[in-house]
């Protein structure tokens, strides 16, 4: 079963590695160095925060940012996922 479930402050720097190591790995070799310093700008912990604060949503695998936890101990590096991480404009609560 895929959980999935509201981002909170606490995952915010697992997800910001997440989302730079997806986005170097699959991404950035297409892209100028100034894209690649705005995606790394959009995806810095302190975005990510921002964005959470401005009635900002986010969702995360929770499978991913435990793998991620997994990887960077054993390995010292974020994982190499992507596809975990979406986000919505939040316009009042969330119903399912």
């Amino acid at each position: 079963m895929m959980t999935v479930r509201q981002m909170t402050l606490q995952d915010v720097e697992r997800v910001s590695e997440v989302c730079l190591a997806s986005f170097m790995d699959a991404v950035a070799g297409t892209l100028s160095d100034k894209g690649i310093a705005t995606f790394t700008k959009i995806a810095s912990i302190e975005s990510f925060k921002k964005r959470m604060q401005e009635n900002n949503t986010f969702f995360v695998y929770e499978q991913a940012i435990e793998d991620n936890k997994q990887s960077t101990q054993r390995e010292g590096h974020a994982a190499r996922s992507s596809r975990h991480i979406g986000s919505k404009r939040s316009h009042g609560p969330i119903r399912t």
